[in-house]
C-alpha cells in the first residue's frame, strides 16, 4: 500500500516525542462502518495526566473538548469498587495516563488527512516524507526471564 511507507515514516519521525499513539485497524470491516479512519497516529503533547484517580479524569475532561488519547490500567477498578490487586506490577504503568496530542494524521479511504498540527501542513508532510529510518540489521535485543523455569 502506498500509504505504509508514509506511516512507516511518521512512526518514525514521531519517536523524538514523549507521547505517541498509534491505531491501525488492518482493513478489518473494511467498507461497512462509515466515518472510520484506517490508520491514525498522534503524538506530541499539549498536556497529560497521569493519575489513579477517576476524579483528575473528570477535572481533566471537564474543560478539554480536544482528541484525548491514553490508557487505563486494571487497577482503575480499584477506585469504582472496593476492590485490592496483589498481582505483580512489572510494567509499571500508571493507572490512568491521557495526553492530548500536538499532531494527529489519519488515513481514510487511502487519504492521508492532517486533523490536527502545531507543524504547518505542507512542512509535516514534508518532514514525514523525507525521514531516513536507519538500517536496524544490527539491533540487539536482551530478554531477561521474569519467573525462572
Amino acid at each position: 500500500m502506498m500509504n505504509d511507507s508514509f506511516f512507516r515514516n511518521a512512526l518514525y519521525f514521531a519517536h523524538k516525542y514523549e507521547f505517541v499513539a498509534y491505531f491501525d485497524t488492518n482493513s478489518y470491516l473494511d467498507g461497512i462502518v462509515a466515518n472510520r479512519f484506517d490508520r491514525l497516529i498522534a503524538f506530541g503533547s499539549k498536556r497529560f495526566l497521569v493519575s489513579d484517580n477517576l476524579r483528575d479524569l473528570r477535572q481533566f475532561t471537564k474543560h478539554n473538548k480536544e482528541w484525548l488519547f491514553g490508557a487505563f490500567s486494571y487497577d482503575l477498578k480499584n477506585g469504582v469498587e472496593k476492590l485490592i490487586s496483589r498481582n505483580p506490577d512489572a510494567i509499571q504503568f500508571p493507572v490512568l495516563f491521557l495526553f492530548e496530542p500536538e499532531v494527529i494524521i489519519c488515513e481514510k479511504i487511502g487519504k492521508i488527512e492532517i486533523i490536527k498540527s502545531k507543524i504547518p501542513e505542507k512542512e509535516l508532510f514534508d518532514e514525514i516524507n523525507n525521514c531516513q529510518i536507519p538500517d536496524k540489521t544490527n539491533l540487539r535485543v536482551e530478554l531477561t526471564e521474569r519467573v525462572p523455569k
